[in-house]
C-alpha cells in the first residue's frame, strides 16, 4: 500500500487564522451562541431545499441548497478556511483562473 504522502504530496504546515483557534473565537466571529450553534447542528439535515435542474442531456439533476441562514455560516467558516487550501496542480474545477 502506498504512503499518503506519495499519493497527497508532502505535508505543509500552515498557521492557523486565530478565529479557528478555540470554540470562543469561532463562535465570536460566527456572531452565535454554542446553544445557536448546537440548534443548527440539531437540525441541520432540514435546513436544505432539494429542486431538479436540467442537465444538457435532459436529465435531472438534484440540488441541494442551503437555506439562508446555513449558507451564510457555511460562507463565514469557508472564508477562513480557504486561505489555509493548497490546491494540488491537477484540479481545475471550481478554481479561479482555471478552465
Amino acid at each position: 500500500m502506498p504512503r499518503s504522502a506519495s499519493i497527497f504530496g508532502r505535508a505543509i504546515r500552515v498557521k492557523l487564522p486565530p478565529e479557528l483557534l478555540t470554540e470562543v473565537n469561532l463562535l465570536t466571529h460566527l456572531g452565535m451562541s454554542r446553544g445557536e450553534l448546537n440548534v443548527i447542528n440539531w437540525y441541520a439535515r432540514r435546513m436544505y431545499h432539494s429542486f431538479d435542474i436540467k442537465k444538457k442531456s435532459g436529465k435531472p439533476r438534484v440540488i441541494n441548497a442551503p437555506e439562508r441562514r446555513l449558507k451564510l455560516l457555511q460562507r463565514k467558516i469557508a472564508d477562513l478556511l480557504m486561505p489555509l487550501y493548497r490546491r494540488r496542480n491537477p484540479v481545475h474545477g471550481f478554481v479561479a483562473d482555471r478552465l
